[in-house]
């Protein structure tokens, strides 16, 4: 009786065993698929993305690991550039030949000043002259040039050296303007009075 209880026993245990073993070989194999079936992805995936990628970095007609080049060769010959047209620290490749830029970063005029102030006002009497000063900020703007201009030159005039001529009673605008930033501008105000008149007869 004893004996038949133990034999029992061990069978169940036995049983038990062998469901354990099927449920982990069961888990085991559907893990199994499912890995190689990501991987077969993953390298028809990569194998897309490394044949565009090599492909495109491929001299044309030349095959390496079994992918073809699309990349077109370039005709460089009529390059023209110089090292004063690439800034400085910069390389470039000019009909195959490596080229060292020389040129200066452009540094912005940020302000014009006219005797030190973006807006002046000054009398003159007719036919007189008057020298207007110009200053440009920073003080190392790559370009520094100015345009003169007057908004009534038949009252007063100016040249390009900022010489201003009253050539009659009135009122004028003179303006200087930056030729490398158009918004940085200055004024000078100007109100020409008449000359006066002198009695021939005193």
């Amino acid at each position: 009786m004893v004996k038949a209880k133990q034999n029992k026993k061990i069978i169940l245990i036995i049983l038990v065993i062998v469901l354990v073993v099927i449920i982990v070989a069961s888990i085991i194999i559907k893990n199994t698929v499912i890995n190689k079936e990501m991987s077969k992805q993953n390298r028809l995936a990569g194998a897309n993305q490394n044949s565009e990628l090599i492909a495109n970095n491929i001299k044309k007609g030349i095959t390496i690991g079994g992918i073809t080049g699309t990349l077109e060769d370039i005709d460089t010959s009529d390059a023209n550039a110089t090292p004063e047209d690439i800034l400085e620290g910069k390389t470039a490749y000019v009909d195959g030949v490596k080229i060292t830029g020389t040129r200066k970063k452009e540094i912005q005029v940020e302000s014009v000043l006219i005797n030190g102030d973006t807006s002046i006002t000054q009398s003159m009497t007719q036919n007189d002259t008057m020298i207007l000063n110009v200053y440009v900020y920073p003080e190392n703007a790559t370009n520094k040039r100015v345009i003169w201009s007057s908004d009534a030159p038949n009252v007063a005039s100016v040249d390009q050296n900022g010489t201003v001529t009253a050539n009659m009673p009135g009122s004028a605008t003179i303006t200087a303007t930056s030729v490398q930033n158009p918004n940085a501008i200055a004024e000078c105000y100007i109100n020409v009075m008449p000359s006066p008149i002198i009695n021939p007869n005193p």
